[in-house]
């Protein structure tokens, strides 16, 4: 597997998920050369793009193999712009050798995709309330998808619903273009500013 290096997904996972599906990445394949990995806390879920071998097994990976890859990616490895990876069924090996295993959850990874047709790509939606932001997840999100410094473009849902978080616009009939994310608001009511919990909350992220 080939990823940017740019992408930090490990800050866009749940560490302290006590069934411990949170807490990996999850890797999918969409062709012979080409997946995605994803990352969600419950909170904000990132989705990027990845290459993958026709060896590469999919699946779960625990968020400290990616964060511990770069200092595994060899002399050359380390001026390179992508975090390599050979994804087999049990372990995970870096271009130096190094192995690290892929430990079995009891929990399949969420149904994102579920969660991503409750958002609207279209026109930004008028809300009829105040809408807040959690800044710091809004900075780990950014850096999940690449961009810590942004621009990163917001399109909410419903004044509820999960915000999509795009680095660029969705194409022409409407689909988010990886990487993109999807961020839980935080609503104000009456002075108190609460956070939404209707679509993605962690309760129910981490039962699926």
């Amino acid at each position: 597997m080939i990823l940017d290096k740019s992408y930090e997904l490990w800050k866009a996972v749940y560490k302290d998920d006590h069934n411990g599906t949170l807490q990996h990445v999850s890797v999918e394949r969409l062709d012979e050369t080409s997946g995605l990995a994803i990352a969600a806390d419950g909170w904000m879920l990132a989705v990027v793009p990845v290459e993958l071998d026709e060896d590469d097994v999919p699946g779960l990976v625990h968020w400290t193999i990616l964060a511990g890859a770069r200092k595994h990616q060899g002399a050359a490895g380390k001026r390179d712009p992508w975090l390599v990876l050979m994804l087999d069924d049990s372990t995970v090996s870096y271009p130096d050798g190094a192995r690290m295993p892929r430990t079995p959850c009891v929990r399949e990874f969420p149904n994102w995709r579920g969660i991503l047709e409750q958002v609207s790509t279209g026109e930004a939606l008028a809300l009829q309330s105040a809408l807040g932001l959690n800044p710091a997840l809004l900075a780990a999100l950014g850096c999940a998808l690449g961009l810590p410094e942004g621009p990163l473009l917001l399109a909410p849902s419903t004044p509820s619903g999960p915000i999509l978080v795009e680095t660029e616009r969705a194409d022409d009939n409407g689909n988010p273009t990886p990487p993109y994310g999807l961020l839980m608001p935080m609503v104000a009511r009456e002075g108190q500013t609460d956070r939404a919990r209707s679509a993605l909350p962690k309760r129910e992220v981490a039962r699926v």
